[in-house]
């Protein structure tokens, strides 16, 4: 037996979503969801996320509850937007 094949690491078809970083669980704080990217070349569904969420170009932000569905649709289109944390003013 070759020795290369010994110290091979076992290879494992995971989908390039599951590799990415989690949002985190579902609250009731705000985030703010800024798009970065364009939506041209993209799948339809990811135009279709991007209209759900309320972005229409390029620096245009809006302010969504983190909630499971906004979550959904970002992880859709997180390679096409920038997401901050809102923190409540005390």
């Amino acid at each position: 037996m070759r020795w290369n094949l010994k110290i091979r690491k076992p290879k494992f078809n995971k989908s390039p979503i599951a590799q990415l970083p989690s949002l985190g669980e579902a609250t009731n704080e705000l985030i703010q969801i800024k798009q970065v990217r364009s939506t041209i070349g993209c799948l339809q569904g990811q135009v279709d996320a991007m209209r759900g969420l309320g972005l229409r170009g390029i620096g245009k932000t809006v302010e969504r509850s983190k909630d499971s569905t906004t979550l959904g649709l970002l992880r859709k289109v997180q390679h096409l937007v920038e997401i901050t944390p809102i923190t409540p003013a005390e």
